[in-house]
């Protein structure tokens, strides 16, 4: 393993030259793919490196950016810049969404490329039974309003004298977070719960005891849902899903769950009710994301795939 400068900057980091040169140099790979995108300092090192080593390498890069962020001057100035160097020796990439690869087929359009999410999932063996879950409703992941964690709460309140024995529990940590915590505090009936964000290890168990995951992002100007991993983990855990209209949120959902298309209060409310009200819903798109997930997301058929788009780059 290389040691690294500034990690933690998915852009500016970088590895030391000499210590890559030499890797590069010994090694003389066929292909080197750089999980960084196409704006990173780390990718256009590795490029200059190989380009002085090993010019046969091929290179190729992952994105999963699917919006133009507004910037300032100067970071257009260097991603600009640092972008089109990238992108002009680069043999190939792979993008984890569809509207990642729309943006970048526009700029490197004869390159072969893919949608291919980084990480997969493990399907789950010996699932328990939809009749036989807890009554509990799920949110995994970064507590801000672009998630739309606002309006899950105040649905699922206004469920509540409906549905007394389900809870509602948050897991993750976030800017909104206390925001969301006094907001909660206001309903006496205890039936929502925080937990702290916790190691990946963890998730499963945790999947495993709920009956649905709601995920209900939404588009802002600044940011959108990528990919939203934590759905295929519900599929796998034979949780059912309900996701937002945000970013890659419909294209992973398909029609294995429910797909918010306003992902405003009322309509979130209605998709829960029909599910918490409805064993047999539940069951349908616990299987059909089971069934998803094996097809599409399960870390043998992302490896195959990897390997597919490997070959065509050598080709």
């Amino acid at each position: 393993m290389l040691p690294a400068q500034r990690t933690g900057n998915e852009v500016l980091y970088a590895y030391n030259t000499m210590q890559l040169l030499r890797v590069v140099r010994r090694i003389k790979p066929d292909i080197i793919f750089v999980e960084q995108g196409e704006h990173a300092l780390s990718y256009l090192q590795t490029i200059f490196v190989t380009k002085f080593v090993s010019p046969k390498s091929k290179l190729a890069f992952f994105s999963w950016i699917n919006w133009k962020p507004k910037l300032s001057f100067k970071s257009k100035v260097f991603l600009g810049v640092t972008g089109w160097l990238c992108r002009k020796f680069s043999d190939g990439f792979i993008v984890g969404n569809k509207d990642a690869q729309e943006l970048l087929t526009k700029k490197l359009s004869k390159v072969p490329n893919a949608v291919i999410p980084q990480l997969g999932v493990a399907p789950q063996d010996s699932l328990i039974p939809v009749e036989h879950r807890g009554k509990k409703i799920l949110f995994i992941g970064r507590l801000m309003k672009a998630k739309g964690v606002f309006e899950l709460l105040e649905a699922f309140l206004l469920l509540q004298n409906d549905f007394f024995e389900w809870q509602l529990h948050f897991v993750g940590s976030g800017p909104d977070k206390k925001e969301l915590l006094k907001s909660a505090q206001k309903d006496d009936r205890n039936k929502v719960f925080f937990h702290d964000t916790v190691p990946h290890n963890e998730i499963f168990p945790i999947m495993k005891s709920a009956s649905i995951l709601v995920l209900p992002s939404r588009d802002t100007p600044e940011w959108r849902e990528q990919f939203g991993h934590v759905l295929i983990e519900a599929m796998a855990c034979g949780v059912a899903v309900i996701g937002g209209c945000g970013g890659a949120i419909p294209e992973v959902v398909g029609d294995a769950g429910i797909v918010l298309r306003r992902g405003d209060v009322s309509e979130l409310k209605v998709s829960l009710r029909s599910l918490m009200s409805n064993d047999k819903l539940r069951k349908a798109f616990v299987e059909k994301g089971f069934d998803r997930v094996q097809a599409l997301y399960a870390h043998e058929v992302i490896a195959e795939q990897i390997s597919a788009f490997f070959k065509k780059l050598m080709s």
